[in-house]
């Protein structure tokens, strides 16, 4: 038997690494699939290397080593993380990445997000092809921390 790991997990994973690798780093991450509340558990359930199925019951050992030591991570992280709401929009990515100053955006379930385009292709090529733009410019196409434009969608 096979253990299967959503593609989410791990870019949560290493989205999370970074932010621990450099304390100045800013995330602002968008996914329509599961609420922020699910994602904190499963960043703190990594960092403490606790099972997962027990911090969802909140059957949690607070006086384990590793609990407390995840606690201080997960508060210097959580505070340096925007958790994007709806609209799940490239717009409304471009502009809350700017707002907040997120050096990283992670985008997940992006076939989900919203477009100008009534097709389903047509909504993940305009969707991707405005993600392609904030990738390559910074946020809101420009430099998070400076001067931005508009990115279509």
């Amino acid at each position: 038997m096979h253990r299967i790991i959503p593609a989410g997990a791990i870019v949560l994973q290493i989205d999370v690494d970074a932010l621990l690798n450099d304390p100045t780093a800013i995330a602002l991450i968008a996914n329509v699939e599961m609420p922020n509340r699910r994602m904190q558990d499963r960043i703190f359930s990594r960092l403490a290397r606790y099972n997962l199925t027990a911090i969802n019951n909140r059957d949690i050992d607070w006086g384990h080593p590793r609990v407390g030591e995840a606690l201080i991570q997960l508060e210097d992280v959580s505070s340096r993380i925007h958790w994007l709401d709806a609209p799940y929009a490239m717009r409304h990515v471009a502009k809350e990445a700017a707002d907040f100053k997120a050096d990283i955006v992670v985008l997940d379930y992006i076939q989900r997000f919203d477009s100008d385009k009534d097709d389903r292709r047509g909504n993940v090529d305009a969707t991707m092809g405005a993600a392609r733009l904030l990738a390559d410019g910074g946020a809101a196409g420009g430099n998070a921390r400076g001067p931005t434009n508009e990115v279509p969608v």
